[in-house]
């Protein structure tokens, strides 16, 4: 028998069980929601996270711990996270944990992760703050990878960046229809800014009508990618436009749509005029049914609109199969593209209407013959579209064809004639061609026939005037040119061309044309007119040296008279400045000595003019020399004016006198700075060149071989072809009277010419001008330092004779000598001073003589004095000195040879040099 104790005792063993089974069946129910929690956070790239403020204390999800690639016994904490923040990044995300320590409330955050293996990796973040009884602050948020997602949103923006460039609008807008990237094709067509437009739905920004259910089309883009169509979109200014969409559907790597690219094209005024074009009935009506030619109508983007039933029944096409396509892809050849393009091209101009014959292609691929007559079809004053009118001639081309084969005179003169003929149709399209013009040209009479033949032999610089002599012989005129062709392999000939019209009953059917090669009388005649060109060159030049060398003498000959002048008036000016120094007269002395300078620089130039040779020709370093020259002027250049210098010579030499090649840079650059008043740029240019052949310039003519380049250019006003025609003259000026001389550039002639030489002179009005010098290289030679000026050597009692035929530079030479140290003894005579010297050979330790003398010249003194002793040591003078001399004075044992007029200086270091070079006995 069951007690109570029993009855309770099974009671609370069924409710134990019962409660035990509950646990377990939650328990397990807890266990798969968490597993389905874990999944679905591992499919959605989205971990969970927890963090106390107070305690510091962190919890992760399983894809949080994936997410920054930890072990599972990792604790989580702020500086682990920070481990993987990458560092442009870590500043913000440091500020943030602040922040939401310090302010306790939600935030949001999106930064990126740099994994072990150097992954980067984005992450987005949000987190809400709760608080609890207790009062401690806990957040609770999500941490997901978007990764993925940034490198497909950077995929579709640099995509569409590109487009940036194009006239199309182009705008990406997400999966909720927001625009997230707008172009500015699309800022131009509808008045929005990006800034406007971005953030916004498309709906909002322009109101667009769809052709169809906008369900439908979604649908078609999620199935196909891609979706075309015409869309109506209003403005910001609230005009519609009408577009031609296409839409391409954007996806991630794991094939999620993520945006839409979207390309519109503004067909709005295509749209009108197409309208137009077809509520024009009445006429094309007409047009189409009472007129007897075929007729196609087309677009301003040629495509037909419309055919009439005789276009079909030429051509063999149904109005469905014209519609919409090209006329030229259907029906017109290859060979007749560019004929059919140009005549579009000038139906476009004002020329308007144009008319012409040619060939075209039917369905079946036979060819016909057509007049063809097109232009536009305007409304209200613009164009809407194009009409084109065809009538069959093949019967009346061919009739024309056959007569002109079958005519004998043309067969004579194709059989009997030596010269190249061609037979033409009224568009110059080749119908038959003579043997002689196959040989000639190189065609076929296959390959030339039913060609143009402007395209078979015409070169497109003669296209121009053969179209004109086309012009001609079409209204009647005959006539016989010379011009060039071009043959089959593309070589130019000259060519004779009789060109005729055929002519039969009165009416013009054709053209025919006689080609002669008369390429080697062409070039006979092209090789005697450069021969002629260059001896009237040669002549000229010639001519030129001798009216220079004419005038040279004689400048020579004044330069002469005038250094005798001068060497008193500064030889005596100088023992004057000597004797009063420290007196108020001085600078009265002072100024005649420099106006004595001056002298002395113009007497060299027009020696140097004369091509007197002034000084010895030896290797000059004419970089040296040309940058010592701009040196002088930089020093003296106005603000206006910017100097710029190329000196690229190095060591290279030319044989010569530095003194002249200084003269020649300095006339230079003075012309070029006198040419530009007002300021400009003055450039200066050295290099060596090698001049492979023989080169005719405007001043002389070059040999082949090595050269030195020095260039002078200005930007003044140029040089006009009066002046440039003289300014090599000597004497010639265009300045004032008073501001030239005239010398300058005679002198950088004459100069040139001496070191062998040429100049040529490029110049344009208003530009500037350029002068290139050019002078024969002769190998390297090193630079020249400058020596130190000493005291002036002193004599010691030596006797010097001094012979001048002029008495009162005897008397100078004296008083200088008597100076100086010596014992001199004058002569103004040199029959005198070589009885002298025989009567007492021994008497004298040097002598000091004049060059150009009455009876007995400076050289040959030199030379009876020498037969007496040959060891005394002889000085020659000379204002009119050069190479020449200098080698005559050498060759009869002359040791020093010096150009007057002469300073003390010049005079006691030659004198010291002579006494050093031997030793003369008393």
């Amino acid at each position: 028998m069951t007690t109570k104790d029993d009855e309770y005792a099974l009671l609370r063993s069924a409710a134990l069980q019962n409660a035990t089974s509950i646990r377990t069946a939650r328990e397990r129910a807890e266990q798969r929601q968490e597993a389905y929690w874990a999944e679905a956070q591992r499919l959605s790239h989205t971990g969970s996270f927890g963090w106390n403020i107070s305690t510091r204390e962190i919890v992760w999800s399983e894809e949080t711990f994936r997410i920054f690639q930890y072990d599972r016994a990792t604790q989580p904490t702020v500086e682990r996270v920070l481990q993987r923040v990458h560092p442009e990044d870590a500043a913000l995300v440091t500020q943030a944990v602040e922040r939401a320590a310090r302010e306790k409330q939600d935030f949001e955050l999106e930064y990126r992760l740099v994994m072990p293996d150097g992954l980067v990796k984005h992450v987005h973040v949000v987190a809400h703050a709760s608080g609890g009884a207790s009062g401690q602050i806990e957040y609770v948020g999500a941490v997901m990878d978007v990764t993925e997602q940034h490198r497909a949103e950077g995929v579709l923006r640099e995509q569409a960046s590109l487009l940036d460039l194009t006239h199309d609008t182009v705008f990406v807008r997400d999966m909720n229809d927001i625009i997230t990237y707008w172009n500015r094709g699309a800022e131009r067509l509808y008045g929005w800014n990006s800034e406007q437009a971005v953030g916004k739905t498309t709906h909002q920004v322009l109101q667009t009508r769809f052709p169809e259910a906008l369900a439908e089309i979604n649908a078609e883009l999620l199935r196909t990618g891609r979706w075309e169509g015409e869309l109506t979109h209003t403005k910001r200014d609230g005009t519609q436009v009408v577009v031609a969409s296409r839409w391409a559907l954007q996806r991630d790597g794991r094939g999620n749509a993520i945006a839409t690219l979207e390309t519109n094209n503004d067909i709005t005024e295509r749209k009108r005029k197409e309208a137009e074009l077809l509520h024009k009935t009445a006429l094309l009506d007409e047009l189409f049914v009472g007129g007897p030619d075929a007729v196609a109508l087309s677009s301003l983007e040629k495509r037909v609109v419309r055919i009439n039933r005789e276009f079909g029944a030429l051509f063999g096409y149904s109005e469905e199969d014209m519609v919409g396509a090209s006329l030229a892809d259907l029906i017109v050849p290859d060979d007749e593209l560019e004929r059919s393009v140009a005549a579009r091209a000038r139906a476009q101009t004002t020329i308007g209407r144009v008319a012409f014959e040619g060939a075209r292609r039917r369905k079946d691929g036979t060819l016909i013959q057509v007049s063809i007559k097109g232009g536009p079809i305007v409304l209200r004053g613009q164009p809407i579209g194009y009409y084109a009118m065809y009538r069959d001639i093949t019967e009346r081309k061919r009739n024309e064809a056959e007569l002109l084969r079958e005519t004998a005179l043309l067969d004579e003169l194709f059989e009997g004639s030596p010269d190249a003929v061609v037979l033409m149709d009224l568009e110059a399209r080749v119908l038959r061609i003579s043997r002689e013009f196959a040989a000639l040209f190189g065609y076929s009479a296959e390959e030339a026939a039913g060609r143009p033949v402007v395209d078979l032999i015409v070169p497109e610089d003669e296209l121009e005037d053969s179209r004109a002599g086309f012009a001609r012989v079409g209204s009647g005129e005959r006539f016989v040119v010379e011009r060039e062709r071009r043959r089959k392999d593309g070589t130019r000939i000259h060519v004779s061309i009789k060109r005729a019209p055929i002519v039969l009953g009165g009416k013009l059917i054709g053209y025919y044309g006689i080609y002669r090669d008369i390429t080697k009388r062409k070039r006979a005649e092209e090789a005697q007119r450069a021969q002629q060109r260059e001896r009237e060159e040669m002549q000229r030049q010639l001519q030129q040296a001798a009216k220079m060398e004419a005038i040279g003498r004689l400048a020579g000959g004044i330069a002469h008279d005038f250094n005798n002048i001068l060497g008193a008036i500064l030889g005596y000016g100088e023992l004057a400045q000597k004797n009063l120094e420290g007196r108020a007269v001085r600078r009265h002395v002072d100024q005649v000595m420099q106006a004595g300078a001056r002298g002395k620089g113009l007497v060299e130039r027009i020696l140097a003019f004369s091509r007197s040779g002034l000084g010895e020709r030896v290797p000059v370093h004419v970089q040296s020399v040309v940058e010592e020259t701009l040196e002088i002027l930089a020093a003296s250049l106005l603000p206006q004016v910017r100097l710029e210098k190329r000196l690229d010579a190095g060591d290279t030499a030319v044989v010569g006198d530095a003194t002249q090649l200084h003269q020649v840079a300095m006339n230079l650059c003075t012309n070029a700075l006198q040419a530009m008043e007002h300021g400009g740029v003055l450039t200066v240019a050295l290099e060596k060149v090698a001049v492979p052949e023989r080169r005719l310039l405007s001043h002389g003519t070059l040999l082949p071989g090595p050269y030195v380049r020095l260039s002078v250019s200005d930007t003044g006003s140029g040089i006009p072809p009066a002046v440039l025609e003289r300014m090599f003259d000597p004497f010639f000026t265009t300045k004032g009277v008073g501001d030239g001389t005239g010398l300058g550039l005679s002198l950088v002639h004459g100069i040139v010419a001496d070191f062998g030489g040429a100049i040529d002179v490029t110049t344009q009005a208003g530009a500037g001008t350029t002068f290139t010098v050019w002078l024969p290289a002769s190998g390297e030679t090193p630079r020249l330092l400058a020596e130190p000026v000493g005291e002036l050597p002193q004599g010691n009692g030596e006797t010097v004779m001094i012979v001048d035929d002029q008495r009162s530079l005897v008397a100078l030479a004296e008083e200088t000598l008597a100076a100086l140290g010596y014992e001199p003894v004058g002569f103004d005579s040199s029959i005198a001073a070589l009885q002298a010297f025989r009567a007492e050979p021994q008497r004298f330790d040097l002598v000091v003589t004049d060059e150009t003398m009455p009876d007995l010249a400076g050289v040959e003194l030199a030379r009876e004095i020498r037969r007496v002793r040959p060891e005394l040591p002889i000085v020659l003078m000379s204002g009119y000195s050069g190479a020449q001399l200098t080698e005559r004075a050498r060759a009869v044992g002359v040791a020093e040879v010096l150009r007057k007029p002469l300073v003390r200086r010049d005079i006691a270091e030659a004198l010291g040099r002579a006494l050093r070079s031997t030793a003369v006995p008393k």
